[in-house]
Parts: structure tokens; sequence; C-alpha cells
């Protein structure tokens, strides 16, 4: 996950929450994308504009980025993209759930809608909170721990 701190959003993004999307899926995909040969990726359509080949080129950049950093060739690993309405993927609305309670946690300090589904989390990390370690079954997430939700702008 990520914060959407204003500052970083309008000078690294260009406040273009497509572009912020992008990169999210980028750092998503660069780290997993090599598990599996074949990987089908479903993601949930955001109003009507097309988005499959800006998709496309953050995860292509994800593979990049993977090969890059480790020095190793991923190009035998292929992944197929479906936009799907969370009507016809009922996992999509569990994920939207998943998250809204995450961000309630951080927008709201309310516990109770993560709690409930505490056991479903096995990795919880915030990019922009550098020098943290990440929530797992070990370090187990509360609000009070992480780094405060920047609301409004600067």
């Amino acid at each position: 996950m990520a914060r959407k701190i204003e500052h970083i959003f309008r000078s690294t993004r260009q406040a273009s929450q497509d572009e912020f999307y992008d990169h999210l899926i980028c750092r998503l995909f660069q780290n997993v994308l090599h598990r599996f040969q074949h990987n089908h990726i479903v993601f949930s359509t955001r109003g009507s504009r097309e988005r499959r080949r800006p998709l496309e080129e953050a995860i292509k950049k994800a593979r990049a980025r993977f090969e890059e950093k480790y020095k190793v060739k991923a190009d035998c690993t292929t992944f197929a993209l479906k936009p799907q309405s969370p009507k016809g993927e009922p996992c999509l609305s569990v994920i939207d759930y998943m998250n809204w309670a995450v961000y309630r946690a951080y927008a709201r300090s309310e516990m109770r809608y993560y709690n409930f589904m505490e056991d479903k989390f096995s990795f919880l990390q915030d990019i922009y909170d550098s020098g943290k370690k990440p929530y797992c079954h070990r370090n187990p997430f509360d609000v009070k721990k992480a780094a405060p939700l920047e609301l409004g702008s600067r």
C-alpha cells in the first residue's frame, strides 16, 4: 500500500492518479512476477476508460526492474490481464473491502474492520514508511505504530 502523501503525489506523479496507480502496479509486481511462468492478473475496472495498455506497460517495467536488480532474465514469465468489474469477479469485492479496512484504520484510527479480517493479511507494508518493518504475523499491524495518514494538501 501507499499513503497518498500530497507533496510526493504532486512532485513525483504530477498529481496524476493514473500515474500514481501505474507506479503502484509496477512496485507490486516487480518482486513477484517471476515466481510463476504464467500469470493471470485480474484487475478491477475503474470507470469507462481503457487502462489495459498502461497496466501492461507498468508490469513490463516491473519485470525490467526485477531483471536489473537481480541480474537475471525473466523473459520466460508471461502475464495476461483481464479487466473485470467487481460484480463479475467477487474476489475483487473482497479485496476492495480489505483495502477499505486498512484505509479506515489509517484515516479514522478505527481498527475494528481490519481486526475482523486480520488473519487474512499475511503481509502489509506502506512503501512510504521507509525504515519500518513490514507488518506480518510476527509484527502485527496497528495504526498506532504506523506513520500518520496525511489528509489535505501541503
